[in-house]
């Protein structure tokens, strides 16, 4: 079985403080079934600016897949894939206030 999962939180900050909140605890104990052959995660898109104000990297800890425009494919674990997208509105993020403080 392969799942595709599109968790609330960012994958990063789940690396950067620990597997602590309900997606990442389920997808971590499916990871462990072994009828599950891969849990694709499709990340929350986030943006250079999210990113400095978080003090976070732009990569995502884990091999990387494959890469094309802004959209990344990471391995992090033997059946845990990410997709990862940075976008580039800024702006609108700006004047909406919609980055998200961790």
């Amino acid at each position: 079985m392969n799942l595709l999962i599109i968790p609330f939180h960012d994958w990063r900050k789940s690396q950067r403080e620990g597997f602590r909140t309900r997606d990442a605890h389920f997808i971590k104990a499916l990871s462990k079934i072994d009828a599950v052959d891969k849990i694709i995660i499709v990340n929350r898109p986030t943006t250079h600016l999210e990113l400095l104000y978080n003090n976070q990297k732009t990569i995502i800890q884990g091999e990387i897949i494959l890469k094309k425009g802004r959209f990344s494919l990471y391995k992090t674990d033997h059946k845990i894939f990410v997709i990862d997208f940075l976008s580039l509105d800024i702006f609108s993020q700006v004047k909406k206030k919609t980055f998200v403080v961790y």
